[in-house]
């Protein structure tokens, strides 16, 4: 073992952190859903249940935008390549 490789101890904290953090981002996750289905109307509910985050957002930004967005701004918006956007 070199100098500039993490001890076995350093990669089980790393490894430890990084089980947490994936825990705490899904349990966000979770909620985060469930706080859209709550916010959705009844009567929309069953229309929009296969929309994905990605779909809602660019729903939003278009709805924000009363001209539209070019689709370059939209993929820039929401971090994703310029064909990602446009089969979105």
């Amino acid at each position: 073992m070199t100098a500039a490789e993490p001890t076995p101890v350093a990669r089980r904290r790393v490894s430890l952190r990084r089980q947490q953090l994936a825990d705490e981002f899904l349990a966000s996750m979770k909620a985060l859903k469930r706080r859209m289905e709550l916010a959705v109307p009844a009567d929309l509910s069953e229309e929009v249940g296969g929309v994905t985050t990605h779909q809602l957002e660019a729903l939003v930004w278009l709805m924000s935008s009363p001209g539209g967005i070019p689709m370059n701004d939209l993929a820039r918006a929401q971090g994703v390549g310029l064909s990602s956007c446009t089969a979105l």
